[in-house]
This record gives C-alpha cells, structure tokens and sequence, in this order.
C-alpha cells in the first residue's frame, strides 16, 4: 500500500511539474504528457482508497485469540518471575 501511495504522489508532482512547466513554453506534448499523468494519479489514488478500505474493513483478531495471547503472555511472566524467585533464593 506504501508503493501505492508513493507512486500517487510521484505521479502528482511530475504531472503538476510538467503542468507549469506548459504554462511557459506551451507545447501540445507537455500538455497531453501531463494530463495523463494526472489522470494516471488520479486513478493510483482512487486504487489506494479502495485498498484502504478493504484493509480497515478486515475484522479484527476475534477477541477469544486475544484473551489466549493474554493468559500466554501472563503465564510467562509467572515462569520468569518463578526462575528469578529461585535464583534470588540459591544467592
């Protein structure tokens, strides 16, 4: 989605670059060069809206996962906290 992103604002510029640049030196070619360049970042925008919605729209970890992860993540810290209490009592 970075890519996507990227390459929309790299085709803005250069589309917006060369826009200004026909404002000066008026060539056809500059012209139609940047308008379908815009038109090329109108669409990559539009395309990373479309997977931007399509990620946000992916439900989230079910909450019984993230209660397993939990009782995971507690039940090692209850062996880390057992070995030091060891270690604390051999010292």
């Amino acid at each position: 989605m970075k890519v996507v992103k990227l390459l929309y604002w790299l085709c803005f510029a250069i589309g917006a670059g060369l826009f200004v640049l026909n404002l000066f030196f008026n060539h056809t070619a500059i012209m139609v060069s940047s308008l379908l360049i815009l038109l090329v970042a109108i669409v990559l925008y539009f395309v990373h809206a479309n997977i931007k919605k399509k990620r946000d729209s992916i439900p989230q970890e079910d909450k019984r996962s993230n209660d397993l992860k939990k009782q995971r993540e507690d039940s090692y810290k209850r062996i880390r906290e057992a070995k030091k209490a060891k270690k604390n009592q051999k010292q």
